[in-house]
């Protein structure tokens, strides 16, 4: 018998997910909290990025 994908609970114990936006000459930023992590966020953190800055700026992702 194949044993459960998903076999206990996972707990996050006050973790939180942060993003955050950079603009380093000017010393802006735009920070992003959220109690989940889902691509839902992260697409909510998008838009907020494009609502902030103009149609010509380059937006670089880097993950980590």
């Amino acid at each position: 018998m194949r044993p459960s994908a998903r076999d206990h609970e996972y707990k996050r114990h006050g973790t939180v997910s942060l993003l955050l936006a950079l603009i380093c000459s000017p010393g802006r930023f735009t920070p992003f909290v959220k109690d989940r992590h889902r691509s839902r966020e992260f697409i909510e953190f998008l838009k907020i990025l494009d609502a902030a800055y103009p149609a010509h700026t380059a937006i670089k992702l880097i993950s980590r």
